[in-house]
């Protein structure tokens, strides 16, 4: 059964005829997010995952892209600006600036 979150399961639902991986990292909605040394350990600790996912499925290290909705949106500029050569491409909705 999935969970309708953040458009995530309709993409998955409608793109059956494309080639992709899709990793959904969420938070806990306890996290503080904006404490900055937290933050930045999400983000490494999400850096090494990418780089994990990206070895074990042959993913194109030039075609990995990024997006956020709201808070995940701050998160993506902040992925960005601290890890830039690793994405093609970032897509900010409803960011927070």
């Amino acid at each position: 059964m999935f969970a309708f979150f953040n458009g995530a399961y309709e993409i998955m639902e409608t793109a059956k005829d494309y080639s992709y991986f899709m990793l959904i990292p969420q938070t806990l909605e306890t996290a503080n997010f904006w404490d900055k040394t937290k933050m930045r350990a999400a983000f490494n600790s999400l850096y090494e995952f990418i780089f994990e996912i990206q070895v074990k499925y042959r993913i194109d290290a030039d075609s990995i892209y990024i997006t956020g909705l709201s808070i995940g949106a701050s998160g993506m500029r902040e992925m960005l600006i601290q890890y830039p050569d690793i994405f093609a491409a970032g897509i900010s909705v409803c960011g927070g600036t």
